[in-house]
């Protein structure tokens, strides 16, 4: 059972700094599909811009190729800019 434990705890570490290590050299900024997986997964917050304006804040609920849903609202992909911002 220590076994076990050691090696889900292992690759979670591991999923974690890589996907930290994504974001680092990013900015912050999401834009992989395996960047909004991880936020999805961890319960990271997102932040939303439309250009230089702040739109919303929170958690995904799902997405897809085109759309990203926060807060009940589906914001496209393309448009918008999101911002990872853990610890808010």
């Amino acid at each position: 059972m220590n076994f076990l434990f050691t090696v889900i705890f292992t690759i979670i570490i591991s999923l974690t700094q890589e996907g930290e290590r994504v974001l680092r050299e990013d900015n912050g900024q999401l834009t992989q599909h395996s960047d909004f997986i991880y936020h999805l997964e961890y319960h990271v917050p997102v932040q939303v811009y439309d250009r230089d304006t702040h739109i919303e804040i929170g958690l995904i609920t799902r997405f897809d190729n085109q759309f990203v849903e926060i807060a009940d609202t589906l914001f496209h992909r393309r448009r918008f800019r999101f911002i990872s911002r853990p610890g808010y």
